[in-house]
């Protein structure tokens, strides 16, 4: 997996080693650690059309953030859990899906932006503590089975959050 090889779907842009951009090679510039945050942008190999799906194939995978900038075309995140140690933002117009299971310890703040910049948490977000705070315009959408034990806090202008009902 830290191989220059082309066979996963990542890559490092030159002028930062986990400034990813979804193209058929593998992590560049070595493994993302616990003091990682992924920012995925607009690239000209990638495009902004819909339909880039990425699979975490790393266990026990930590980072400390995920970022979409402006730009980036509507991702789809598969595969294995991480531990999450701060915030995700969406600053693009694309909807983000986040499928992997996500542990926190810690309440963390998830920004959307409006216009179509939401954000879908389909796998279980989980841990002692672990909460939710929403901020920016956009949405954010819960579809899993979370077990997490602290609050959820939908804070102005945030459009809504849209829990898992069961």
């Amino acid at each position: 997996m830290n191989s220059p090889e082309c066979d996963c779907p990542f890559r490092a842009e030159r002028d930062h080693p986990f400034i990813l951009a979804a193209v058929n090679c593998n992590w560049s510039g070595g493994l993302p650690s616990s003091t990682s945050t992924l920012i995925f942008g607009g690239d000209s190999a990638v495009g902004t059309a819909a339909g880039h799906v990425l699979n975490n194939d790393i266990v026990s995978l930590s980072i400390k953030g995920i970022t979409f900038n402006a730009g980036a075309p509507a991702y789809t995140f598969n595969g294995n859990a991480l531990t999450l140690t701060s915030n995700v933002t969406n600053s693009g117009t694309n909807l983000e899906t986040i499928n992997l299971n996500m542990v926190t310890t810690a309440v963390r703040t998830f920004t959307m932006t409006s216009g179509g910049g939401d954000i879908l948490l389909g796998g279980v977000i989980s841990g002692s503590l672990g909460g939710i705070l929403t901020a920016g315009t956009g949405t954010l959408t819960l579809s899993g089975a979370n077990t997490y034990t602290g609050t959820t806090t939908v804070r102005p202008p945030a459009r809504s959050i849209r829990p898992r009902l069961t």
